[in-house]
């Protein structure tokens, strides 16, 4: 049975699949943009802790998040198979992995922000926001486990509704949380902040797993099939495995990425943790179109309709060229709003400048912010189509392959010409994030080879 209405592989299949899942994501991702949007407007080092801790916990939380949501990658290929009834199986298996995680994630959660941030001027904040979120990591990973029974049929919708409720219960907790109601609430800062997100996870978490056990699903998907299968899990993580330690090696790496700009001072951090706030933001495409690409390439891939795949990638550069168009609006000609958000009062958190010298660093930081978000544009552009070559790559089961360029390129592409040009060199953050753009343009490409050398046809992931 056809998974939507439209010709198979087309722009609007991509879309109509990828539409829903994009709006997930700008749900979430929002959720992170306005909680440094609020932390920004409470106190800049609360903001830049949150920047610099928030891209540490991705890498253990998030990779945790990608590990989960490969029951995607079987729904979908056991959903295109006409397999109905082993549908609900990868789900429990990666149902258990996220309960296991707490045995990890606690003793992370309290003693990791100790190593990490022990030499840091914010390590107060930075160790608390990083406490609260990776208590609650997860919830996170069921919530992408869950996910995955809609996303990989393709029936994205629900995702998307559950992502706009969650952020508006994240909107207001964060509001009432870091600012505090006098007489009421204490404000919290970056604690508050690090407990709405997490409160908003564990409310998705539930409703999911309400839906997810509906009687039509038990007797169609055997949703209530909870035992432990390890073939089932193995696989799982097989797959999942590799993609989770890309996603933490990158992260790390952003981390020191970060670490080497902040070397250069305050405004310099700053201006990049507001480039990587906007990114964020906009970040939904890629991750809405590459989910959206995998689930309709696992269903292709499980009914042995390879070249459709072909297709589907064509249908992605259609629409990532279309939004960059759209972007180049905000990015190259409209900066202004974004500016506005970030630095409108941030400078009198700066009681050591004189009001003199702090009108000479905001307009220098202006101007340097601007053209960092120029340069992040083309950064987003090769973004979005490495993700939407890894999600095809990723349906496929060739996730190793991406594990061992990240291993590779992350080091020698990212870090150390970055370390070279900041650190030794005394460039600044315009030119660090040049070199972003680099790597990710030489990753794009490796990935691309990689797709049209066909190798991935011959991985065999279902068993049938």
């Amino acid at each position: 049975m056809p998974l939507t209405k439209y010709p198979e592989g087309s722009v609007r299949e991509l879309l109509s699949v990828a539409f829903p899942l994009m709006l997930s994501s700008l749900s979430a991702l929002f959720m992170v943009f306005v909680d440094r949007l609020f932390l920004a407007h409470y106190s800049k080092d609360a903001m830049s802790s949150a920047v610099t801790a928030g891209t540490a916990w991705w890498g253990i939380g998030g990779s945790c998040m990608i590990l989960a949501s490969m029951a995607e990658v079987f729904v979908a290929q056991y959903n295109g198979g006409k397999l109905y009834e082993r549908i609900g199986r990868p789900v429990w298996q990666m149902i258990w992995l996220s309960i296991g995680s707490i045995g990890i994630m606690l003793p992370i959660a309290c003693w990791g922000g100790l190593l990490l941030f022990y030499n840091s001027p914010n390590f107060a904040l930075e160790n608390e926001y990083f406490f609260w979120m990776t208590l609650f990591a997860p919830t996170w990973a069921l919530g992408a486990a869950l996910s995955a029974f809609w996303v990989g049929r393709g029936k994205t919708r629900m995702v998307t509704l559950m992502a706009l409720g969650v952020n508006g219960v994240n909107i207001f907790l964060d509001w009432l949380l870091i600012f505090g109601v006098e007489g009421v609430i204490s404000p919290m800062g970056i604690k508050g902040a690090a407990i709405a997100t997490s409160c908003g996870s564990m409310v998705q978490v539930i409703i999911f797993f309400i839906l997810f056990m509906r009687s039509k699903n038990r007797t169609l998907y055997r949703t209530f099939d909870y035992r432990f299968y390890w073939g089932e899990f193995w696989r799982c993580v097989r797959v999942g495995g590799p993609q989770s330690a890309l996603f933490f090696i990158e992260c790390v790496g952003w981390a020191y990425f970060y670490v080497f700009i902040s070397s250069l001072g305050r405004s310099h951090i700053y201006v990049a943790g507001i480039c990587q706030s906007v990114l964020i933001l906009f970040f939904f495409v890629a991750e809405g179109i590459g989910r959206g690409a995998a689930a309709l390439s696992g269903n292709f891939i499980g009914a042995k309709q390879h070249q459709t795949v072909f297709k589907v990638f064509r249908s992605g550069l259609k629409i990532h060229l279309l939004f960059f168009c759209l972007f180049a609006v905000f990015f190259a000609f409209w900066p202004d709003p974004f500016v506005k958000l970030f630095i409108s009062d941030a400078f009198g958190k700066f009681s050591e400048l004189s009001v003199e010298a702090q009108g000479i660093e905001q307009s220098a930081m202006v101007e340097s912010l601007v053209m960092t978000l120029r340069i992040c544009l083309f950064y987003l552009l090769f973004e979005c189509v490495r993700w939407l070559i890894s999600g095809i790559l990723t349906a496929a089961g060739d996730t190793l392959f991406l594990l061992v360029v990240g291993v590779g390129m992350v080091p020698l592409g990212l870090l150390l010409p970055t370390y070279l040009f900041v650190n030794v060199g005394g460039g600044g953050v315009m030119g660090a994030f040049v070199i972003a753009v680099f790597y990710v343009v030489v990753v794009s490409a490796l990935f691309y080879f990689r797709f049209a050398g066909c190798k991935w046809q011959k991985i065999a992931l279902v068993e049938v």
